[in-house]
């Protein structure tokens, strides 16, 4: 005498391994999904750190240039060209202090 499965066993069983196999692959695409963005921010910070390191090498050529046309011979040089000014001489300064004889 053979035995037949029933019906209900064998609904359950496909139901149980449709289910497995349904959360097997969310798991896997979440998985690579998660994969995927770390390697996307990963590059994303790469990039940006770059450009910050450009930037701030930039920053750094541009006060060079501003400390090198700020110096004072500089602008004593353009203010003598261009307006024939001239830098005094240092005076002498004698204070008394006390009485005077």
């Amino acid at each position: 005498m053979a035995i037949k499965p029933k019906k209900n066993k064998s609904i359950s069983d496909f139901l149980f391994f449709f289910g497995f196999v349904t959360i097997s692959v969310v798991i896997l695409i979440s998985i690579v999904t998660l994969k995927n963005e770390c390697i996307f921010l990963r590059n994303e910070i790469y990039h940006l750190e770059n450009i910050r390191a450009t930037h701030l090498n930039r920053v750094k050529v541009l006060s060079g240039d501003v400390k090198n046309l700020s110096r004072q011979d500089r602008i004593e040089k353009i203010a003598s060209a261009n307006f024939q000014l001239h830098s005094p001489s240092p005076e002498s300064l004698i204070v008394y202090v006390g009485d005077a004889e």
